[in-house]
């Protein structure tokens, strides 16, 4: 985020900010941030060490952006987008087929 103009540095740095916190919440606790957005561990004990696996991922995320060139910025902000567009689709393939299942 180096070089880059002050309201898209600022721009930038709060969403890595916000990244980051949840994360490091998650790596931290992951049954309190899991009970915050209502995921029941009973049904899936596995689930702590997942939201781990993610939290680690969107820390190096975050590090790795907000210390970016200006040069690699808008890639890796693609990246991101991409990575988040990904787990979007994905929960929403686990959504509609909880939906199928109970019909």
């Amino acid at each position: 985020m180096r070089g880059q103009a002050w309201y898209v540095a600022l721009l930038i740095g709060v969403m890595c900010l916000i990244r980051f916190s949840l994360s490091a919440v998650g790596y931290a606790d992951p049954v309190w941030l899991m009970e915050q957005m209502n995921i029941s561990i009973d049904s899936n004990i596995q689930m702590p060490y997942l939201v781990r696996v993610w939290a680690v991922r969107d820390v190096v995320i975050a590090v790795i952006v907000a210390f970016a060139d200006r040069s690699v910025v808008k890639t890796l902000l693609l990246v991101c987008v991409a990575i988040d567009a990904t787990d979007y689709i994905f929960c929403t393939f686990e959504w509609f087929g909880r939906i199928v299942q109970s019909i």
